[in-house]
């Protein structure tokens, strides 16, 4: 019938190569998350200034709204 052969050396190396891959696929990951959670940071503190006009008329619209509710 042949002879039959064990190869548990591939299996392991099999193993390996995969743990491997594996932990390069989450070191990745994690880097990417970190860095998009560090840009998306970055984007929240930068808020952009208002236009003066914007900023009177914001206070102008207060003032409206605080003169209705007193009467």
């Amino acid at each position: 019938m042949g002879t039959a052969t064990i190869t548990y050396g591939n299996f392991i190396q099999n193993v390996v190569d995969f743990l491997i891959v594996a932990a390069c696929i989450f070191t990745m990951l994690k880097f990417l998350s970190h860095f998009k959670k560090t840009t998306n940071d970055q984007l929240d503190e930068e808020e952009p200034k208002k236009d003066d006009t914007v900023v009177l008329l914001e206070e102008i619209r207060d003032s409206l709204k605080a003169n209705k509710v007193d009467k």
